[in-house]
């Protein structure tokens, strides 16, 4: 993971790599754009699969390994604390698998980060996501001021109505603020997706944050 803390961020970005894949796979995928004023941080994901190659969790008969996805989250828990500067907007988000794992991130530390100390969600930026609650932090406890979708409708590894339902699933949670879904005509590619993540969190937060108390928003969809 290559990332400098600096005083000044604005913002910082902690943006996740999808299954069997790297930081640094993503990083030429994406680009090395973003907001003025923002810092981008792309962790490799603690499960190595192959050879350069990691994942945030294997599956099962039922779905995602439980201990492997918790031990994922607990591995976010440190990576976001150590990156955010105190004071900046915070988005988390991700690429497939990795969208997946933010998402719920987001769950679980909106049902156990309530207390002072702890850097709210500002954004969630989720491309080419799917629903994978951790056990015992539903959706419902998600709190994040605004949300942005991006799924390829030829998307033949997660369906495009995997997005499009999650982008309303998450336009009914009380704790979201705002969503925002984008499509587009590709299939399973972040890199056709990445300058609109750019754009839209430029736009959606581009002056500097207030301070842990900031205003988080009207809420929309």
């Amino acid at each position: 993971m290559n990332s400098e803390r600096r005083r000044s961020d604005r913002g910082v970005w902690v943006h996740l790599h999808g299954h069997r894949s790297s930081a640094a796979t993503l990083e030429r995928q994406l680009g090395s754009h973003v907001p003025d004023g923002w810092r981008r941080t792309l962790p490799d994901a603690p499960v190595r699969a192959d050879a350069g190659a990691f994942s945030w969790f294997g599956s099962g008969p039922n779905g995602p390994v439980p201990a492997e996805l918790e031990h994922s989250l607990d591995v976010l828990d440190t990576l976001v604390g150590a990156a955010h500067t105190t004071g900046a907007w915070l988005a988390v988000g991700g690429f497939s698998q990795g969208a997946s794992t933010a998402l719920a991130w987001a769950m679980r530390s909106g049902s156990r980060r309530s207390g002072a100390g702890w850097p709210r969600i500002d954004a969630l930026i989720l491309q080419a996501p799917f629903l994978t609650e951790p056990d015992g932090y539903p959706i419902e406890g998600l709190r994040v001021q605004r949300v942005l979708v991006q799924h390829g409708r030829s998307d033949d590894v997660v369906p495009y109505f995997m997005g499009s339902d999650l982008a309303a699933l998450l336009a009914g949670v009380a704790g979201v603020g705002h969503v925002d879904l984008l499509a587009y005509d590709g299939g399973h590619d972040p890199s056709a997706m990445a300058a609109d993540a750019v754009e839209w969190l430029g736009a959606s937060f581009g002056t500097p944050a207030e301070g842990p108390d900031r205003d988080r928003g009207s809420r929309g969809r």
